[in-house]
């Protein structure tokens, strides 16, 4: 894969942001990475022919806190793109990690990926990352995705909604024939309204329709931080 045309620019903040936040040298940078430098990171993120290796500079990137910022959110975003779904799926866990919603359109983008694996990171990172626009497609797969564990994903991250049509989303997830996808459903229904009715649709319904306003007890969930979900 070759996109010389992005190196100068990714390249030139990972020896200049990177470094200085690191708060050391260059020799000292690498040692305490025990591996490539952030420079060398990004051309092998760019222009390696192993996805592995594609893979494994996103993965080492993110991981920083100066890698969850500024131009190296560009490139991973551009890295969502890539012909590797296993690079796919990092660069969208990386934009996850920032919980920036500069990038929700590229971690959207990646919920209608062919991979049911990139779609469910894509999920998962909208757990983090807020945006209206999301909650469209976050119902479509948690309610129709061939993937169980992109349903369970996408019923978790719809939690932050507090909209009528994300109650009938997770409402409908509670008939899925899977147990986990409608725990999943149960669990942002109680976050959304303070209620708690278990997997039971019918019980769901008869409280909603009770509440002038099923929202009034409950505060938006928190943000969980994604380190959390390994």
């Amino acid at each position: 894969m070759k996109i010389l045309r992005y190196i100068p620019i990714v390249v030139l903040v990972a020896l200049t942001t990177g470094c200085s936040s690191a708060g050391a040298g260059r020799g000292g940078l690498m040692r305490k990475m025990f591996g490539p430098s952030p420079k060398q990171l990004v051309v092998q993120m760019f222009e390696s022919e192993d996805p592995d290796l594609r893979r494994d500079a996103i993965e080492r990137l993110s991981k920083k806190d100066w890698g969850r910022r500024g131009a190296y959110l560009k490139a991973y975003a551009i890295m969502t793109t890539d012909s590797a779904s296993t690079v796919r799926s990092a660069a969208v866990r990386a934009l996850g990690r920032s919980g920036n919603a500069e990038y929700a359109k590229e971690v959207i983008a990646a919920l209608s990926d062919r991979e049911p694996s990139v779609r469910t990171d894509a999920a998962v990172a909208l757990d983090s990352i807020f945006a209206p626009e999301a909650v469209g497609p976050l119902s479509l797969r948690a309610n129709s995705d061939v993937s169980p564990d992109v349903r369970v994903a996408s019923a978790r991250a719809l939690r932050h909604y507090r909209q009528q049509d994300v109650l009938e989303t997770l409402l409908r997830c509670l008939d899925d024939p899977k147990l986990a996808v409608r725990c999943r459903a149960a669990g942002s229904l109680t976050e959304l309204t303070g209620e708690n009715a278990g997997t039971d649709a019918r019980a769901w319904r008869r409280i909603l329709t009770e509440k002038t306003d099923p929202f009034a007890t409950t505060t938006p969930a928190k943000k969980k931080a994604w380190w959390k979900w390994f």
